[in-house]
Protein backbone atom coordinates (compact mmCIF):
# COMPACT_ATOMS: atom_id res chain seq x y z
CA UNK A 1 0.00 0.00 0.00
CA UNK A 2 1.39 3.26 -1.13
CA UNK A 3 1.67 5.74 1.63
CA UNK A 4 2.22 9.31 1.30
CA UNK A 5 4.42 9.16 4.10
CA UNK A 6 7.03 7.91 1.79
CA UNK A 7 6.18 9.42 -1.74
CA UNK A 8 7.91 11.85 -3.12
CA UNK A 9 6.66 15.04 -4.94
CA UNK A 10 3.87 13.74 -7.68
CA UNK A 11 2.98 10.86 -5.09
CA UNK A 12 5.76 8.89 -6.36
CA UNK A 13 7.60 5.62 -4.52
CA UNK A 14 9.70 2.43 -6.64
CA UNK A 15 7.79 -0.31 -5.98
CA UNK A 16 8.16 -4.40 -6.29
CA UNK A 17 5.65 -6.52 -6.95
CA UNK A 18 6.37 -10.32 -7.19
CA UNK A 19 3.09 -12.61 -7.11
CA UNK A 20 2.14 -15.38 -4.89
CA UNK A 21 4.01 -18.10 -6.17
CA UNK A 22 7.79 -18.90 -5.72
CA UNK A 23 8.93 -15.60 -7.41
CA UNK A 24 10.82 -12.79 -6.33
CA UNK A 25 11.06 -9.68 -7.36
CA UNK A 26 15.01 -7.74 -6.09
CA UNK A 27 15.70 -4.54 -7.38
CA UNK A 28 20.08 -3.78 -6.94
CA UNK A 29 21.87 -0.41 -6.46
CA UNK A 30 25.66 -0.30 -6.10
CA UNK A 31 27.46 2.44 -4.00
CA UNK A 32 29.54 4.47 -5.52
CA UNK A 33 32.13 3.40 -2.82
CA UNK A 34 31.77 0.98 0.07
CA UNK A 35 30.55 2.27 3.16
CA UNK A 36 32.91 3.67 5.82
CA UNK A 37 32.87 3.79 9.75
CA UNK A 38 30.73 6.79 10.84
CA UNK A 39 28.21 6.77 7.26
CA UNK A 40 25.02 6.25 7.84
CA UNK A 41 22.65 4.91 5.01
CA UNK A 42 19.08 5.59 5.20
CA UNK A 43 16.02 4.67 3.54
CA UNK A 44 12.15 4.69 4.08
CA UNK A 45 10.29 1.54 3.11
CA UNK A 46 6.41 0.86 3.23
CA UNK A 47 5.40 -2.71 2.50
CA UNK A 48 1.37 -4.11 1.57
CA UNK A 49 0.18 -6.91 3.06
CA UNK A 50 2.38 -10.09 2.74
CA UNK A 51 1.24 -13.57 2.65
CA UNK A 52 2.54 -16.33 5.20
CA UNK A 53 6.01 -17.49 4.10
CA UNK A 54 6.57 -14.39 2.18
CA UNK A 55 9.14 -11.68 2.78
CA UNK A 56 9.46 -8.20 1.96
CA UNK A 57 12.52 -5.67 2.68
CA UNK A 58 16.04 -5.46 2.24
CA UNK A 59 19.43 -5.81 2.67
CA UNK A 60 23.15 -4.40 2.35
CA UNK A 61 25.23 -6.70 0.77
CA UNK A 62 28.94 -6.95 -0.16
CA UNK A 63 29.64 -6.75 -4.14
CA UNK A 64 29.64 -10.26 -4.44
CA UNK A 65 26.22 -10.55 -2.63
CA UNK A 66 26.72 -11.73 0.81
CA UNK A 67 24.27 -9.90 2.96
CA UNK A 68 25.87 -7.89 6.13
CA UNK A 69 22.39 -7.08 7.16
CA UNK A 70 18.84 -7.14 6.01
CA UNK A 71 15.19 -5.89 7.85
CA UNK A 72 11.82 -6.70 6.49
CA UNK A 73 8.18 -7.99 7.00
CA UNK A 74 7.49 -11.71 6.91
CA UNK A 75 4.14 -12.87 6.30
CA UNK A 76 2.38 -14.36 9.45
CA UNK A 77 4.94 -12.17 11.38
CA UNK A 78 3.73 -10.34 14.83
CA UNK A 79 6.78 -7.52 14.12
CA UNK A 80 9.20 -6.65 11.69
CA UNK A 81 12.61 -8.43 11.82
CA UNK A 82 16.09 -8.02 11.11
CA UNK A 83 18.99 -10.51 10.08
CA UNK A 84 22.32 -9.88 10.85
CA UNK A 85 25.31 -12.11 12.78
CA UNK A 86 22.86 -13.71 15.12
CA UNK A 87 20.22 -14.32 12.26
CA UNK A 88 16.99 -13.28 12.35
CA UNK A 89 15.28 -11.54 15.13
CA UNK A 90 12.35 -9.75 15.75
CA UNK A 91 12.38 -5.91 15.99
CA UNK A 92 9.93 -5.15 18.44
CA UNK A 93 8.10 -3.23 15.43
CA UNK A 94 4.83 -3.96 14.74
CA UNK A 95 3.00 -4.06 11.28
CA UNK A 96 2.43 0.02 9.83
CA UNK A 97 0.87 1.15 6.64
CA UNK A 98 2.57 4.28 7.43
CA UNK A 99 5.96 3.56 6.28
CA UNK A 100 9.08 3.06 8.09
CA UNK A 101 12.57 4.86 7.95
CA UNK A 102 15.80 2.99 8.82
CA UNK A 103 19.03 4.53 9.39
CA UNK A 104 22.33 1.96 9.34
CA UNK A 105 25.25 3.58 10.72
CA UNK A 106 28.03 1.49 10.04
CA UNK A 107 30.37 1.31 13.12
CA UNK A 108 34.43 1.57 13.43
CA UNK A 109 35.88 -1.72 12.25
CA UNK A 110 32.95 -2.11 9.69
CA UNK A 111 31.79 -4.97 11.43
CA UNK A 112 29.14 -3.58 13.60
CA UNK A 113 26.18 -0.82 12.94
CA UNK A 114 23.91 1.33 15.07
CA UNK A 115 20.50 0.55 13.59
CA UNK A 116 17.20 3.43 14.28
CA UNK A 117 13.86 2.47 12.69
CA UNK A 118 11.46 4.55 12.27
CA UNK A 119 7.49 4.41 12.43
CA UNK A 120 6.40 7.42 10.07
CA UNK A 121 3.13 7.62 11.57
CA UNK A 122 3.88 8.25 15.32
CA UNK A 123 7.51 9.17 15.09
CA UNK A 124 8.02 6.39 17.64
CA UNK A 125 11.42 5.11 17.78
CA UNK A 126 13.73 1.74 18.15
CA UNK A 127 17.24 1.92 18.25
CA UNK A 128 19.30 -1.33 18.06
CA UNK A 129 22.78 -0.34 19.52
CA UNK A 130 26.68 -1.60 18.52
CA UNK A 131 24.60 -4.84 16.20
CA UNK A 132 26.99 -7.30 15.01
CA UNK A 133 26.53 -7.92 11.38
CA UNK A 134 26.87 -11.01 9.32
CA UNK A 135 29.91 -12.32 7.58
CA UNK A 136 32.67 -9.54 6.32
CA UNK A 137 33.07 -7.61 3.51
CA UNK A 138 32.70 -4.19 2.42
CA UNK A 139 29.18 -3.00 1.91
CA UNK A 140 28.53 -1.72 -0.74
CA UNK A 141 25.20 -2.10 -2.27
CA UNK A 142 21.24 -2.51 -1.43
CA UNK A 143 19.15 -5.27 -2.55
CA UNK A 144 15.91 -4.47 -1.98
CA UNK A 145 13.38 -7.54 -2.47
CA UNK A 146 9.49 -8.64 -2.53
CA UNK A 147 9.40 -12.72 -2.11
CA UNK A 148 5.83 -13.92 -2.91
CA UNK A 149 4.27 -11.69 -0.97
CA UNK A 150 0.35 -12.33 -3.17
CA UNK A 151 -1.16 -11.12 -6.25
CA UNK A 152 -2.69 -7.62 -5.08
CA UNK A 153 -1.34 -4.42 -5.29
CA UNK A 154 -1.97 -4.13 -1.94
CA UNK A 155 0.67 -6.76 -1.75
CA UNK A 156 3.58 -4.31 -3.33
CA UNK A 157 6.66 -3.60 -1.75
CA UNK A 158 7.87 0.76 -1.95
CA UNK A 159 10.94 2.50 -1.16
CA UNK A 160 12.13 6.09 -1.64
CA UNK A 161 14.39 8.36 0.07
CA UNK A 162 17.72 6.30 -0.11
CA UNK A 163 20.61 8.30 0.93
CA UNK A 164 24.29 7.21 0.52
CA UNK A 165 26.71 9.30 1.80
CA UNK A 166 29.48 10.12 -0.69
CA UNK A 167 33.13 11.27 0.38
CA UNK A 168 33.15 14.32 2.41
CA UNK A 169 34.91 17.33 0.38
CA UNK A 170 37.39 16.92 3.60
CA UNK A 171 38.03 13.12 2.91
CA UNK A 172 38.56 14.55 -0.60
CA UNK A 173 40.68 17.11 0.11
CA UNK A 174 42.97 15.17 2.99
CA UNK A 175 43.89 12.86 -0.15
CA UNK A 176 44.56 15.17 -2.43
CA UNK A 177 47.29 16.59 0.31
CA UNK A 178 48.74 13.04 1.10
CA UNK A 179 49.38 12.65 -2.62
CA UNK A 180 51.05 16.13 -3.07
CA UNK A 181 53.00 15.50 0.31
CA UNK A 182 54.04 12.09 -0.97
CA UNK A 183 55.19 13.20 -4.19
CA UNK A 184 57.38 16.05 -2.91
CA UNK A 185 58.81 13.25 -0.78
CA UNK A 186 60.36 11.16 -3.52
CA UNK A 187 62.85 13.37 -4.31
Amino acid sequence: SASPNINSAGNKAFGLYSGSSSSVASAYRSFDTSLSAGQTFSISIDNGYADSGSAMGFGLQTSTGTNRFELYWKGGASDYKYSASSGEQGTGVGYTEGGLRIDFKLLSGGNSADVRVVRLSNGSETFFSNLSLASSGSISRLRVFNYRAGNNSSNDFFVNSMTVPEPTSFCLFAGAIGVVVSRRNRK
